[in-house]
């Protein structure tokens, strides 16, 4: 969750992770039309999203994040295209290390 949220919202950071993701929506929808701004609808996949359909939404929305949802649509979590970039990176490095030396 990015400050913006947590601004959207007026409210502590924690306590919209107790949300279900339709009431975090409305929640940030309220306060949005108080402050007169319009925002993009949030994008959200399950726990068990496989990666490549991840990064295919965020490339289909054109958002820099997408919000993690459990089983009883509660927001656990978030994926951002930085966090993509750096697991990518980290499976390229392992990938191209020399092999270990034996003792």
């Amino acid at each position: 969750m990015c400050i913006r949220d947590r601004n959207r919202t007026a409210m502590d950071g924690r306590a919209l992770l107790n949300h279900s993701t339709r009431e975090y929506i409305a929640l940030a929808r309220r306060a949005s039309e108080v402050s007169g701004k319009s925002h993009a609808p949030v994008a959200v996949v399950g726990l068990d999203t496989p990666l490549l359909t991840v990064i295919g939404k965020l490339a289909a929305t054109k958002m820099h994040r997408i919000f993690l949802i459990d089983q009883q649509n509660k927001a656990v979590g978030v994926i951002s295209v930085s966090d993509i970039i750096s697991l990518l990176m980290q499976q390229a490095l392992a990938a191209t290390a020399p092999p270990a030396k034996k003792a």
